[in-house]
């Protein structure tokens, strides 16, 4: 975690937002890998909205689908998994990813996401 904060500073430092946005995202995962759902969540939102403002959208769609994992894995707001979801698809639609299709599965299979 401490290699990741430096380098998530000394990116910030140098003004790669878009490499800090995805080291923050790394961030993310490895709250989540430790059990810290929250900061897990917090770090993931961070790394999205900034991977957005940065128009890197394929990376901005890998957070997405992290961050509602980790939300439905906690039974967090269906709703706010589902529009995670839905924004990760339209940018797989959009660049034309075979992950497309999984999302799509995954939104009208009959998940806990369907709502």
């Amino acid at each position: 975690m401490e290699t990741l904060r430096g380098a998530h500073d000394q990116l910030l430092a140098r003004k790669d937002l878009r490499m800090a946005a995805r080291v923050r995202v790394a961030i993310g995962a490895a709250h989540d890998h430790l059990g810290e759902t929250d900061e897990a969540v917090r770090a993931l939102r961070e790394g999205a909205a900034a991977l957005r403002d940065e128009e890197a959208t394929h990376y901005e769609a890998q957070a997405l689908v992290a961050l509602a994992d980790i939300q439905e894995r906690a039974q967090g707001d269906p709703q706010e998994v589902r529009a995670h979801l839905e924004r990760a698809l339209e940018i797989y639609e959009a660049g034309g990813s075979p992950r497309a299709g999984e999302l799509r599965e995954r939104l009208t299979g009959g998940d806990d996401v369907t709502g």
